[in-house]
């Protein structure tokens, strides 16, 4: 999670979308976004130059292992300014992230859900 978060940070949509399995999925609540790292990586493009990530933390409740699966229970917390008014916005919600211990590559996302806290 480090990582993601590291690459959130810098807006790095390539590095981001690279990790996904190619039917991996970003969800927000119920709806998905984005799925397989072509879709992901246009959808994370179109924040260029539209927003600029200021912070973007994990904080990691669990992890439960099943097989070569891993599920991450957490939180998140971000700070962007949108582009160009400069305004500033805090997001803090859970994030369930699903990786797949997939030979040869490592650990891939198989999902990343969200979903604000209020």
């Amino acid at each position: 999670m480090h990582a993601y978060d590291r690459w959130l940070l810098g807006m790095q949509a390539d590095s981001i979308a690279a990790i996904y399995m190619p039917d991996g999925a970003l969800v927000a609540l119920r709806d998905t976004i984005a799925r397989g790292p072509e879709g992901i990586a246009k959808f994370l493009h179109g924040f260029d130059g539209k927003a600029q990530v200021l912070a973007d933390t994990s904080l990691v409740d669990s992890i439960v292992f099943a097989g070569e699966r891993a599920i991450v229970y957490g939180v998140y917390r971000q700070q962007a300014m949108v582009l160009p008014e400069r305004r500033v916005v805090n997001a803090t919600g859970r994030l369930t992230a699903t990786w797949v211990d997939v030979h040869g590559r490592g650990w891939m996302l198989q999902s990343m859900r969200t979903a604000p806290l209020q």
